[in-house]
């Protein structure tokens, strides 16, 4: 027999012999997990074969049910088995007897000023759970209980023990804290309001484990690293889409140039034109004309000198229009794009 086939054996057995012992002494899920300290689906699990145990779990089981782990395990032979079942439901409710009679003895019913007969912590723990303890409470539930309550404001915290662990009234607690009685009321039931909340209720039930909550501590800070870098990531591939919309920016002014000057150099010299040429071959506006030939402005060249002394903008009566319109027939007669220096064969404004 292979390891897979033992530990399908073992799941098999297991969960044939809790759910006999189950049955024989009329012990319900919810109860066993109260008792053992395992969680409700674990059992759940284990009872239809759906879940693999773990190390401890057979032992925690075969100790809560007074029986051999061999046989909880199935390593016994039917005649030794049936011998372990013989009036085994007397056996059991025995041991559980004198389990609570023990438990009893350690709580003594002692009956506090505050009215309870439950003494620290049972008190607490009967007032969130909402039911009597049936079983000496585990070191984890305790550790549990007080961690519950040290997640309280100190107010609440200082009423949760004055109350439940010294036995104090209302009365006591208000004039220790120079409050009104209902004041010291209202603060106590806050807190075991909150103390009654799932996430704590479930401290009293099931204990404190500080593995886990390690275990859940590294997970979140795994996750903020992830979210971290993640974050980084994406702030970089930002950054990278905008360098691209900047390359192909700058590539369709690059595409945009070439061309221009391709169309430039396909232009033969006699097309253009020498600064001698005349201002009344420009074809420009009545207006723009006139106030060129007031200022004695004749040719090209002396459009393009005056406007590269600061002149050409100065001139009387040559508005933002008339300016615009003088460059801008210059620009098409040497073939410039709007940005491009105004020059005629190494000639400059």
């Amino acid at each position: 027999m292979n390891s897979k086939e033992m530990r399908q054996a073992l799941i098999g057995s297991l969960a044939e012999r809790l759910n006999v012992l189950m049955d024989a002494s009329g012990i319900t899920i919810g109860e066993l997990a109260r008792a053992s300290g395992l969680s409700y689906s674990t059992i759940e699990n284990l009872r239809t074969g759906k879940a693999e145990p773990g190390a401890t779990v057979p032992i925690i089981l075969a100790d809560y049910f007074a029986v051999p782990l061999d046989y909880l395990c199935g390593r016994m032979d039917e005649e030794t088995s049936r011998a372990v079942l013989e009036d085994y439901p007397r056996r059991f409710m025995e041991v559980r007897r004198m389990e609570y009679e023990a438990y009893m003895l350690a709580r003594k019913k002692v009956v506090l000023s505050s009215g309870f007969e439950s003494p620290w912590p049972y008190n607490l723990y009967e007032d969130v759970v909402g039911e009597t303890a049936q079983s000496l409470l585990r070191e984890d539930q305790t550790a549990g209980m007080e961690r519950a309550v040290s997640s309280l404001t100190d107010r609440e915290r200082e009423s949760v023990y004055a109350y439940f662990r010294d036995g104090m009234s209302y009365e006591k607690i208000a004039k220790r804290w120079d409050v009104t009685t209902e004041r010291a009321r209202q603060i106590c039931a806050k807190a075991e309001r909150k103390l009654r909340h799932p996430a704590r209720k479930n401290l009293f039930l099931n204990g404190y484990h500080p593995e886990l909550d390690e275990a859940e501590r590294e997970l979140a800070a795994r996750r903020c690293e992830i979210e971290l870098t993640r974050a980084g990531l994406n702030a970089e591939m930002a950054g990278l889409d905008e360098y691209r919309a900047q390359i192909g920016l700058l590539r369709g002014k690059l595409e945009g140039l070439a061309a221009w000057d391709e169309e430039r150099r396909k232009l033969p010299d006699a097309e253009a034109p020498s600064l001698n040429f005349p201002v009344e071959e420009m074809e420009l506006s009545v207006r723009a004309y006139n106030v060129l030939s007031r200022a004695g402005i004749k040719t090209l060249g002396q459009i393009i000198e005056a406007d590269s002394e600061g002149r050409l903008w100065c001139i009387r009566n040559m508005g933002r229009k008339s300016y615009a319109e003088v460059l801008g027939k210059v620009r098409e007669l040497l073939h410039l794009g709007e940005t491009d220096p105004i020059t005629v064969k190494g000639g400059r404004a």
